[in-house]
């Protein structure tokens, strides 16, 4: 029993490790930069953007004060500090249930308040794309990226490691919408 326990712990660890805001941001964090730089040529003054708990997505958003006036949607606490009192900006934070390892609001509370926020685009990643799938290994973050996808023109950021890796639940159909950006596009 105590070996159960031990193992159970070090892939708890594993996965907390995985998932951690500072090991995501380190992960393809130049191609994220990349992608970033590509992807802010989709937002105008004026507009309402909504950004996701992803590396991917606070990546666009250290681009986005020059571009203001906007106004920014988000559940990510990282994106939150960050464009918290910059001129040009107006910033909603969605509320819910706080969950560390993602350093961002997550649950029923949380998508309920994003359905009620319309949006002209949005900037979101996932953990993978399997057979015309995407997926994330927590199911705590679908039902809000969900919400946030059910109220706007849809936009994924991808790098092209999302194609090489595995998840189980799923998000949504993947298209391969021209709005989906990697490392053949940003470049």
């Amino acid at each position: 029993m105590a070996a159960q326990g031990a193992r159970r712990r070090d892939i708890d660890a594993d996965r907390a490790a995985e998932t951690s805001v500072r090991a995501r941001i380190a992960d393809a964090a130049d191609e994220k930069a990349r992608i970033a730089k590509h992807a802010v040529r989709l937002v105008s003054p004026g507009q309402v953007v909504a950004l996701d708990d992803s590396t991917s997505a606070l990546a666009v958003a250290e681009r986005l004060a020059p571009l203001g006036p906007l106004t920014v949607v988000t559940n990510f606490l990282s994106v939150i500090n960050l464009l918290s009192g910059e001129p040009g900006l107006h910033l909603i934070g969605l509320g819910g249930d706080y969950q560390p390892p993602y350093d961002a609001f997550l649950g029923l509370h949380t998508a309920s308040m994003a359905r009620t926020m319309r949006s002209d685009v949005l900037f979101m990643s996932t953990t993978a794309v399997v057979e015309g799938h995407c997926l994330h290994r927590s199911q705590e973050t679908i039902q809000v990226k969900r919400a946030l996808m059910e109220t706007t023109g849809k936009r994924v950021l991808l790098d092209h490691s999302k194609f090489d890796r595995r998840a189980v639940h799923e998000l949504a159909p993947y298209r391969g919408t021209p709005a989906t950006l990697s490392r053949s596009t940003s470049r």
